[in-house]
C-alpha cells in the first residue's frame, strides 16, 4: 500500500489525473474532505474537496507498475510536497 498527496488544482492536472485512470492499473481510494471516495469519482471528488488536494492510496498494484505510475505522478507535477490537505 502506497499513499499520494496529490492535487487537481488546473484543468491539465484533472486531465493528467483521467490519463493515470485509463492507462495504469491499480486499485485503491482518495480521501478527501474526510470523505473516502473512489479513485475514479471524480463529481463526487470534486464535491468533497474544495482545495483540489486529496490523498491517493494505492492498494493494490504490481511493482513495476506503481514504479511507473510514481513516475507519472511526479513527471506531470501531480504529487503535492508542500501543501496542507484540505
Amino acid at each position: 500500500m502506497k499513499t499520494y498527496v496529490i492535487h487537481l488544482d488546473t484543468v491539465q492536472n484533472l486531465k493528467d489525473y483521467l490519463y493515470m485512470l485509463g492507462n495504469y492499473s491499480f486499485t485503491g481510494i482518495v480521501m478527501a474532505g474526510g470523505t473516502v471516495v473512489k479513485t475514479e469519482d471524480i463529481l463526487l471528488l470534486f464535491d468533497c474537496c474544495s482545495s483540489g488536494t486529496f490523498v491517493l492510496t494505492v492498494q493494490g498494484c504490481e511493482e513495476r507498475e506503481l514504479v511507473r505510475m510514481e513516475r507519472y505522478l511526479e513527471d506531470y507535477g501531480l504529487i503535492c510536497r508542500a501543501r496542507k490537505i484540505a
